[in-house]
């Protein structure tokens, strides 16, 4: 496994907490090495196998930008008898830059598609609106 760090921009600036999904094209490697990561405030992230191992298969990768889960908090809110709209909406509010444009959010539109290698593996890609 490659260890793989990014970032992901707008025209405006950096995408803050957005889900990033590394999904393999080869055809004998299934969801298990699916790498994952969340950008941070600046928009960086670093890709995650499952288990929390940093890392990403060597091999020609689509690449999603998805909305991550909301907070624990959020989640529990929506999920109890009397959800907390206020509490969600202002988190919704907080995110910068949404709604995600769709065609990146899906396999079949997304326009990323990178090869990961030992000699590549840092990428930025800039979203736009």
């Amino acid at each position: 496994m490659l260890f793989v760090s990014s970032s992901i921009i707008n025209i405006c600036g950096p995408y803050p907490l957005v889900k990033v999904t590394f999904v393999p094209q080869a055809p004998n490697i299934d969801a298990e090495f699916m790498p994952i990561g969340v950008t941070d405030t600046d928009g960086n992230f670093t890709l995650l196998m499952p288990g929390d191992k940093p890392g990403c298969p060597a091999v020609n990768c689509k690449v999603t930008i998805t909305e991550p889960s909301p907070p624990d908090e959020i989640q529990e809110s929506m999920m109890s008898e009397n959800p907390d709209d206020r509490l969600r909406d202002k988190y919704v509010k907080s995110l910068k830059y949404r709604p995600i444009p769709k065609s990146y959010t899906l396999l079949k539109s997304t326009p990323f598609v990178v090869d990961v290698s030992k000699d590549d593996h840092e990428f930025d890609f800039e979203l736009k609106r």
